[in-house]
């Protein structure tokens, strides 16, 4: 589809380009390109006008292109979806070698990483958000050049990309240290900033188990027979709170902070259910109770790294 706007009345215009961009939305219309005919620019400018006189038609299609970037970085900011904004760069690395007027070398790249970076993001990958989040800043500093030339639109939101990603980004995710840890609260953080709540919960309940695995030592925290031996111990001592018999190992009853573990993880455990059973029961809690309690979880991880001696 074209559009020619040259003789729009008034706001006609404004009108055009938002009706162009709800019908790529949602008919998946593709608008080729939208022109206007500038007479008052013809070329000679005469009065009156001959028919030799020519006037130039203008391109305004980039600024249709303006919303989606537009779209793509609100997406990014606000749910931590980067699928447009990616799809935006590899489509304009993929037209501008197409078509020979370009030779970007890192532009496809990027929008690669971000896709790997979001859906890593929304399927619970802390460790590969955190390594794909360090590439990225690097990444976006090599390619500055290159959106400055051609993807202008991302290079106006750069920088508040790169502040969102840095307190993400980590070089070791596959290490565990108490460093590891911050980084992982910090994702707790960002998933709730993006009421991703189902993430945070899941992945707080991990990182509990990761933790005591770094206060008690030994092993290796990603095997899960040693993930599982944690998990039952937390069980345990979780199941002691309810006046439930349990045997907990001596291990875990060394731990000076036994009786916070026990009490977050019965609380998360509570959470997860809720969460994973999709509130399908009598009892169910509402959605806002959830997301309330979610939100104090980080200062409870906090504290619970604050007054270890790892």
């Amino acid at each position: 589809m074209i559009l020619d706007i040259t003789h729009a009345f008034r706001s006609i215009p404004m009108i055009v380009f938002a009706v162009a961009s709800y019908l790529r939305r949602t008919k998946n219309v593709n608008v080729e390109r939208i022109v206007y005919g500038a007479f008052e620019a013809r070329n000679p400018l005469r009065t009156p006008p001959q028919p030799q006189d020519r006037a130039p038609i203008f391109d305004l299609t980039p600024l249709l292109e303006l919303l989606d970037w537009t779209s793509g970085a609100e997406a990014l900011l606000k749910r931590g979806d980067a699928g447009l904004i990616a799809d935006k760069m590899i489509a304009a690395h993929q037209t501008l070698r197409r078509t020979g007027t370009g030779t970007p070398a890192r532009l496809k790249t990027l929008g690669q990483k971000l896709q790997a970076f979001s859906q890593a993001l929304h399927l619970s990958r802390p460790r590969e958000v955190m390594r794909t989040a360090h590439e990225l800043l690097s990444l976006l500093e090599e390619a500055r050049d290159e959106f400055q030339r051609w993807a202008l639109p991302f290079a106006l939101l750069a920088e508040q990309i790169r502040r969102e990603l840095e307190p993400l980004a980590f070089a070791e995710p596959d290490t565990l240290s108490r460093e590891n840890l911050e980084r992982q609260v910090g994702l707790v953080e960002y998933y709730l900033r993006k009421e991703l709540v189902v993430q945070a919960v899941t992945l707080a309940r991990e990182w509990v188990i990761s933790f005591v695995l770094l206060c008690r030592g030994g092993g290796n925290w990603l095997r899960r027979v040693d993930r599982e031996e944690v998990e039952r111990a937390l069980g345990a001592a979780a199941a002691g709170l309810r006046r439930e018999t349990a045997e907990v190992p001596g291990w875990f009853d060394g731990l000076p902070q036994r009786d916070r573990l026990a009490h977050l993880w019965n609380k998360l455990g509570q959470l997860r259910n809720d969460l994973a059973h999709c509130g399908m029961s009598e009892d169910a809690r509402r959605a806002d109770a959830i997301a309330n309690d979610a939100r104090a979880i980080p200062e409870e991880l906090r504290g619970l790294l604050k007054s270890a001696s790892v």
